[in-house]
């Protein structure tokens, strides 16, 4: 109910959405549910995202509310934060490896998946964004991406590592820099794996 509202509101208006034979019986089964309880989950946080952005003033809210936000959260959630934010400060802390967009990184399976799909030459001449960020998993990438796409202020603190921009001053000081730097650093910045500093 949480993550294909959709979904559920086509069955309701006797749609179909996917085509497939599951669809017929599941969405049957549900038409039968809502005829005695029309107001789901889903129902329900409709006309509350349809309350909050049609009011002009709620007196009974609380001033701000603080999120700590985790990769499962429902897309209806971000939705209800986006339209109670209208009234109040809604403060959303949420863990983001990089400082720069990363909302495209596919994870290897994906990279396969287009791989075969499209070819060898056409994937050779996309770039290929860091291996680990797409690796994190769908799920955190799907919520970075709904936060991204809202309207709001946004204030980032990252602990970086420090890599030192000179060829000449790496070489200088690689005995000093632990590898896991180097591939922290990789991560933060969103960029492909680099080389090793030790190999070479």
């Amino acid at each position: 109910m949480l993550y294909r509202p959709d979904w559920l509101f086509a069955w309701e208006r006797n749609e179909r959405v996917v085509f497939d034979e599951m669809e017929i019986w599941q969405s049957e089964i549900w038409r039968v549910l809502t005829a005695t309880q029309p107001l789901h989950p889903a129902r329900l946080h409709q006309q509350t995202v349809q309350a909050l952005s049609e009011c002009n003033s709620i007196d009974t809210l609380p001033s701000r509310i603080i999120v700590f936000a985790i990769n499962t959260m429902a897309p209806q959630l971000i939705s209800f934060f986006d339209a109670l934010a209208q009234h109040i400060d809604i403060h959303i802390f949420h863990l983001n490896p990089s400082v720069n967009y990363w909302g495209d990184a596919k994870s290897s399976s994906e990279q396969a998946k287009q791989l075969r799909m499209e070819g060898l030459e056409k994937w050779m001449s996309e770039a290929q964004p860091n291996p680990l960020l797409g690796n994190l998993g769908k799920q955190g990438r799907e919520l970075f991406n709904l936060l991204t796409e809202l309207d709001t202020f946004e204030i980032s603190a990252f602990d970086s590592p420090i890599i030192l921009d000179s060829e000449e001053d790496t070489k200088k000081h690689v005995s000093s820099l632990p590898l896991l730097d180097y591939i922290h650093d990789d991560i933060l910045q969103a960029k492909a794996l680099s080389s090793s500093p030790l190999s070479g």
